[in-house]
């Protein structure tokens, strides 16, 4: 069990030491609550967990590249293991659909989606850790959606934009019965 916290704490503190809102309510009870884990899974059961899923829930901590690769490869294998998954992203506002459409079906130029969808002003974050999500959406087809909405700006308004997310998410279910989700969130 030590080894466990050990092996949480070393990336809780790079997380952490990093992060200047780390001192913000909403970032303590999201360590608050990390504290209670029950045991580290391995890859292999998170897969077979997740394959069963209706809803793969992703925390992604947007500024750490390793966050977005391991993402990447929890979706390829569960894309390989079923193909009826719809990939849903925080860091596109779902009034942004169209343009991630066009973008995701080849009518649009990666240059031209990043500036439909003001991605340095409203995201942010480096594209080179983001792209490869969007590359294995395309390897095997899956649906991508959008589902944060505005304002984007602090922790004020977290509920609404979780609420629309969820929102949203439910949305795509109902209207793709037997789509699996994977939603990458902010953590």
């Amino acid at each position: 069990m030590s080894f466990q916290r050990e092996a949480v704490a070393r990336p809780k503190k790079e997380i952490f030491g990093v992060d200047p809102n780390s001192a913000r309510k909403y970032i303590q009870d999201f360590h608050k609550d990390f504290q209670r884990y029950e045991e580290i899974s391995s890859f292999d059961d998170l897969i077979l967990s997740g394959a069963r899923s209706d809803i793969v829930f992703v925390a992604d901590y947007h500024a750490l590249p390793s966050a977005q690769a391991f993402e990447t490869r929890l979706l390829r294998e569960l894309a390989s293991r079923n193909p009826s998954i719809s990939l849903c992203l925080e860091m596109i506002y779902g009034h942004q659909q169209r343009f991630l459409d066009r973008f995701m079906h080849g009518g649009m130029t990666e240059g031209e989606f990043l500036r439909r969808i003001r991605y340095d002003l409203e995201w942010g974050y480096d594209w080179q850790q983001f792209r490869p999500l969007f590359e294995v959406a395309r390897e095997y087809s899956l649906p991508v959606f959008g589902i944060d909405c505005e304002p984007r700006n602090g922790f004020r308004h977290i509920r609404k934009r979780d609420a629309y997310a969820a929102g949203r998410i439910a949305d795509i279910m109902e209207k793709n019965p037997g789509t699996r989700i994977v939603a990458i969130v902010g953590e």
